[in-house]
């Protein structure tokens, strides 16, 4: 695999020095348009034992807390994401660690994992250990990249793509504020995989850019109607 690839499965590419999205800012747009999304399962959340998958600087977790879950844990490989949630949300029971070296004896309702498969290598591998981790009908919510969206053109972002095969390939975008490498998959590639470890797929949520992202964020008017990422739900039977 090439330089890309190489970057996007990284687990440490958010402790790059040439990468700096702004994770200090808790309510951005793009933040609130995940969310308005994410919300949609918010029932789910109520009285639950709530686990992410690498969750970044630590804000929809807390969001989920004071949505009424039982109990919320995270995971978060970067050391700079796991330094700002001892500082933002001292209270958030979070471990600096990778998901395929994290053990746990308790088990979950939920598990959650925002652009997070989209950084995996082995995705055979990470079914299988959210199969263990969750409870018998316990959900699994994880949003992922839009297939086509991620390999347009866009703004002045400088965009590289590593072909991987027919379902996979790497991207990396240059933008004034980072640079970030992704693999983006099909979705189908996530059904496949995930029902091979017992993981039943519900839905597929496509995600457009909302209104608000669009009044705040005006150069996305240009992608209004193309869908950005996808909300996939399974479950465990």
């Amino acid at each position: 695999m090439g330089k890309i690839y190489s970057r996007a499965i990284n687990p440490e590419q958010y402790d790059l020095l040439d990468t700096n999205w702004g994770y200090k800012n808790s309510d951005s747009p793009f933040r609130r348009y995940l969310y308005h999304y994410l919300k949609k399962y918010k029932t789910s959340w109520k009285n639950a034992n709530v686990l992410e998958i690498g969750c970044g600087s630590g804000w929809l977790l807390n969001l989920i807390q004071k949505e009424g879950a039982r109990e919320v844990g995270g995971i978060e490989p970067s050391k700079n994401n796991f330094e700002l949630i001892k500082k933002n949300f001292s209270g958030l029971r979070v471990h600096q660690i990778r998901l395929e070296d994290f053990k746990s004896k308790e088990k979950f309702d939920v598990i959650i994992s925002v652009l997070v498969f989209n950084h995996i290598k082995d995705l055979n591998k990470v079914f299988k250990k959210i199969n263990i981790l969750l409870t018998k009908g316990g959900e699994l919510h994880i949003i992922v990249p839009d297939y086509d969206y991620y390999r347009l053109s866009k703004f002045d972002y400088q965009i590289d793509i590593e072909e991987i095969n027919e379902d996979e390939y790497a991207v990396q975008v240059n933008r004034r504020d980072g640079i970030i490498a992704d693999v983006v998959r099909n979705i189908e590639v996530y059904k496949k995989k995930a029902s091979k470890t017992g993981l039943v797929f519900v839905e597929d949520m496509k995600l457009y850019p909302t209104k608000e992202l669009l009044e705040k964020v005006p150069k996305y008017r240009l992608f209004k109607k193309i869908c950005r990422e996808h909300l996939l739900k399974f479950k465990k039977l």
